[in-house]
């Protein structure tokens, strides 16, 4: 009895003991209990959500809008998170970095209220070119008159045809300047051509056309037709001057027009011009030394060669007919700054060219041909067709043109110095010329005490030997004697 008393009583003293030294229940779960809530607390598939950071006004990641979470399909789903359990320790959650969150520039974040929609609509972009601008057309509106084109195109547009659904083949000019530049090249080749335009306002009439290229002398406009990818411009009756792509390049600069041939012919202008300097003299002069320079420098060409027709055969052969005289000279003339032209008809009945040129008081006639001697005499240079008006150039030339020639403040400008009107004047004249000029030349008035016969008798009582002569020319109110100097 006493050792089950005294058993009990053991048991009672060591079960007391065992209870005092034990944590109760409810301190085993606190101390456990804040691993579990870091873990279950964080939310990291809401922080790293794309659509709320683009949606935050201010750039900050952790905010928080609930209305403005995209989609489900685009949140990454609760399982890519650990289960509590198995993550005992905060560092182990998967919360992204800030850098890796795809917050967008503050300067690119609208300052406004934030929009539901990722994509912007291209009404809300300010920017212009979010906007795409419709492509142009290139089907013309038949019935639509663009403005300010010429009363011409817009009459032929009126009557047009229009052909439906119908494309027509050809280089459709999407410019004006293209438009232009291939009627331009078109014109130098064919007599009848067609251009094709995007827009009816790129095409001009045709007197525009021949104000904008100078080098057009003739060009007429037969009818516009209207296809659906295009407006076509024909022309019919097409003329050009003489070389037209040099007279370009020395009107514009523009060079790259020019063939290799035309190439070789404009530097040779150039040499010429800038050897002689003729664009540092006053006009007259520098037409006179032009005018000097291809009567010296050439022979006619009797045989008549093609290509003494041309500017390459002066360049090459140093020979040339009438035509090659003249268009030679007008590019000379044109590459110094003087506006010149040429006069095509006849000569003393035969088919004849020669040069139409532009001083300070109007427009000359400057025929280089006939004041070149033929047969050719060396460092002889005539002037009877130097600068002359259409009354003195009437009596042995015909011819049509636009340009009138109607002055006369140069008839006697390459005689001034030889003008001779009595018999003292007479043997100033000759004491002048007399030991240093190949020739002798007398200008006097006509109906005046000078004439043929007493000016050959008084050079040979002076030089009392025979003597040859050129025949009296006239010159307007003056008559031009030219005597070999036989003492030279």
């Amino acid at each position: 009895m006493k050792k089950r008393q005294f058993g009990l009583l053991l048991a009672v003293i060591l079960g007391l003991a065992a209870c005092g030294s034990m944590p109760n229940a409810e301190e085993s779960k606190t101390t456990y209990e804040p691993a579990i809530t870091s873990t279950t607390v964080v939310e990291p598939e809401k922080t790293v959500t794309p659509g709320e950071v683009t949606l935050t006004p201010t750039g900050e990641t952790g905010s928080e809008d609930k209305t403005a979470t995209p989609a489900p399909t685009n949140t990454p789903k609760p399982t890519a998170t650990p289960a509590p359990t198995n993550t005992p320790e905060p560092t182990a959650t998967p919360t992204p970095k800030p850098t890796a969150t795809p917050t967008p520039k503050p300067t690119n974040t609208p300052t406004s209220k934030p929009t539901a929609t990722l994509t912007p609509k291209p009404t809300n972009t300010p920017t212009p070119t979010a906007t795409p601008e419709p492509t142009a057309t290139p089907t013309p509106k038949p019935t639509a008159t663009p403005a300010g084109i010429s009363k011409e195109v817009s009459r032929l547009l009126e009557s047009a045809t229009t052909h439906e659904n119908t494309r027509i083949r050809g280089t459709v000019c999407t410019s004006e300047q293209e438009a232009n530049e291939y009627v331009r090249q078109m014109s130098l080749t064919y007599s009848s051509f067609s251009v094709i335009v995007e827009e009816a306002a790129y095409l001009h009439s045709a007197k525009e056309y021949m104000t904008l290229y100078p080098e057009i002398t003739n060009l007429k406009i037969d009818k516009i037709d209207i296809y659906i990818n295009g407006i076509c411009l024909v022309f019919s009756d097409v003329e050009t001057v003489y070389d037209a792509n040099l007279c370009y390049a020395m009107r514009t600069g523009n060079m790259t027009v020019l063939s290799d041939t035309e190439r070789q012919v404009y530097d040779y202008v150039k040499n010429v011009v800038e050897t002689m300097g003729v664009k540092q003299m006053d006009r007259v002069e520098a037409v006179r030394t032009l005018h000097d320079y291809l009567v010296l420098q050439l022979k006619y060409d009797e045989t008549y060669q093609s290509i003494s027709h041309t500017p390459e055969g002066v360049m090459k052969n140093k020979t040339a007919v009438c035509d090659g005289y003249a268009r030679t000279m007008r590019l000379l003339l044109l590459f110094t700054g003087i506006e010149c032209d040429i006069a095509t008809g006849s000569g003393r009945g035969e088919s004849h060219a020669w040069n139409l040129v532009k001083m300070e008081d109007g427009w000359y006639h400057v025929d280089v041909t006939w004041d070149d001697p033929v047969p050719d005499v060396e460092g002889k240079v005539g002037y009877a067709y130097f600068l002359k008006n259409d009354a003195y150039m009437a009596k042995d030339h015909a011819w049509e043109s636009d340009i009138t020639c109607t002055g006369d403040a140069y008839q006697i400008y390459m005689y001034r110095e030889v003008l001779c009107d009595t018999e003292a004047t007479l043997k100033e004249v000759y004491d002048k010329q007399i030991q240093t000029e190949k020739t002798l030349t007398f200008c006097y008035p006509k109906g005046g005490t000078l004439t043929e016969e007493t000016i050959l008798e008084f050079v040979m009582n002076q030089v009392q030997m025979s003597i040859s002569y050129y025949p009296e020319t006239e010159t307007e109110d003056y008559l031009i004697l030219e005597i070999t100097n036989p003492l030279y």
